[in-house]
């Protein structure tokens, strides 16, 4: 999907809170929120209806974060109502939605439902990796907005097996998130989590927030390489 591209401002502050490494980032101009959540960030136990899975193009269950939602879910429920319903397989930077089945009854009270969004394995940065990237974030918010949701909590998409450089990896997540909110006033997403296990993650968002507080959003990143 071709996005306009038009220069706009967004402003961000930042307000610690839940101790010295959790922090909101409240985005003007909109009305949704960034918080960050590390280190020990597990987002099964963040208090959001919706949970994005990193996962594979064949939505099967796997390892590390997908693995670990898949189980929680209950991994043949799960994996048995992606078969029926014909959901798989889905290309890099898509994303499809699922019940959240037992894992709303194990751990967060409040988690309905699971996105699996398949960011890409990277390469070289020149394979298209920037755009792939960018739409699994997008596009698992304008799926979350069509189901009428009001919060939602991210992986760190394809900086684990997927080799995404962890810089560029966060540039766009970051930039994903924030022109999405900015281009969707109405949207129902009031608030997006982002879960580390590590600090050196979450402290990485912490500084793309802080550092582009005043700068434009590259619409245009989706057409570059990196």
């Amino acid at each position: 999907m071709q996005k306009r591209i038009l220069p706009i401002f967004l402003f961000l502050s930042m307000i610690p809170i839940l101790g010295s490494d959790n922090f909101i980032f409240p985005i003007k101009n909109s009305n949704t929120k960034i918080t960050l959540v590390y280190p020990q960030g597990d987002i099964l136990k963040l208090p959001v209806q919706v949970v994005v899975n990193a996962a594979n193009e064949e939505l099967l269950h796997g390892g590390g974060v997908c693995g670990a939602i898949f189980r929680a879910a209950g991994a043949q429920q799960l994996q048995d109502y992606i078969f029926k319903n014909k959901l798989g397989p889905i290309t890099e930077g898509q994303a499809v939605i699922t019940p959240s089945f037992v894992l709303q009854n194990s751990y967060a009270k409040t988690i309905t439902s699971i996105i699996h969004a398949v960011g890409p394995r990277y390469q070289d940065g020149k394979h298209g990796e920037t755009d792939k990237l960018f739409n699994a974030y997008y596009n698992s918010l304008q799926l979350a907005d069509d189901n009428s949701t009001a919060s939602i909590a991210f992986p760190f998409i394809s900086a684990g097996i997927f080799s995404y450089p962890l810089q560029k990896a966060a540039e766009i997540a970051v930039q994903a998130v924030r022109l999405y909110a900015q281009e969707h006033q109405n949207s129902c997403i009031k608030e997006i989590y982002f879960a580390f296990p590590t600090a050196e993650h979450g402290q990485l968002f912490k500084a793309i927030l802080e550092k582009n507080n005043h700068t434009v959003v590259d619409k245009t990143i989706r057409n570059q390489q990196g």
